[in-house]
């Protein structure tokens, strides 16, 4: 059972949840956003990248976290990519897109229960690219279109890739959109983690390195950062879902009394619990 917590006022800061890429190992962001909302943490709009701006659109439609657990455990790539002539790409993802117009309904971001901002790179100008409205599938089929894994996007004359390419985790995006309290979720690989069990891991693994190296400062200028322990598992590794999604819960719920005593203390409330910084992962602080 949830504590119970504070009306929000007036005086509560306003808080953002960013999500990172992160392929298969995002699935953990479920168990992240499962804990926030049963222990009533406010979220005030969420920015995501590549998996995580999948996620976050799923959480900001509406739909029920313990259900989507479910369809999460019986995912498998077979249903969610195609192969294609290797002119772009190795795969298209078909099944994925045709499954995220179902679960929106072919929705817009203006359908949103919360504000949602997702992030791409667009090749032509080696920039990112925030994607706060329209139909909601497009952007987020650009945000998660891995180079080289999946097709980019073209949309009004640009090329759009995957957002993780320049940023994995953008805490900076969401101060910039209004967030006074960033809370960062990294399903990222740390150092000598992940394992390379063949092409489409050895791709993910490359890009993850890279994307860790240019997210240090985004990581750094969180309010709060949880990152799961999880381990070894690689980018493509469906199979452990209900796992990933499960040691996003043991790392939210790791930081709940934290995160609620510097709630408290922000909006002026008395604080009912030791305002500290909290390690939820290797490498990684609070």
């Amino acid at each position: 059972m949830s504590e119970a917590i504070a009306p929000r006022t007036p005086h509560d800061p306003k808080v953002g949840l960013v999500l990172s890429a992160g392929a298969a190992r995002g699935l953990a962001h479920i168990g992240v956003l499962q804990v926030l909302r049963e222990q009533g943490m406010p979220v005030d709009l969420v920015v995501g990248s590549s998996m995580g701006a999948i996620v976050g659109a799923l959480f900001c439609y509406g739909l029920d976290l313990h259900w989507l657990v479910g369809l999460a455990s019986r995912l498998n790539w077979r249903f969610l990519v195609r192969f294609t002539h290797p002119r772009e790409a190795l795969l298209r993802p078909s099944g994925l897109e045709e499954l995220l117009r179902l679960l929106l309904r072919d929705g817009s971001f203006s359908q949103l229960r919360c504000p949602l901002a997702v992030v791409a790179t667009d090749l032509l100008t080696g920039r990112p690219v925030v994607l706060q409205q329209g139909p909601l599938v497009p952007a987020l089929m650009a945000s998660a279109a891995i180079p080289g894994i999946f097709p980019p996007v073209r949309r009004e004359g640009q090329v759009l890739v995957d957002g993780g390419v320049l940023q994995r985790l953008p805490v900076r995006l969401a101060r910039q959109l209004g967030a006074e309290y960033v809370i960062a979720v990294d399903v990222g690989t740390t150092e000598h983690e992940a394992k390379v069990r063949g092409i489409l891991d050895t791709l993910l693994s490359t890009l993850d390195i890279m994307e860790r190296e240019i997210s240090r400062v985004e990581v750094e200028s969180a309010d709060l950062l949880i990152r799961p322990e999880l381990g070894e598992i690689g980018g493509t590794r469906l199979d452990q879902a209900e796992w990933l999604i499960e040691q996003g819960r043991r790392a939210a719920q790791e930081v709940i009394p934290s995160l609620k005593a510097r709630l408290a203390r922000d909006a002026g409330q008395p604080v009912v619990a030791p305002d500290r910084r909290v390690d939820t992962g290797r490498g990684g602080s609070v």
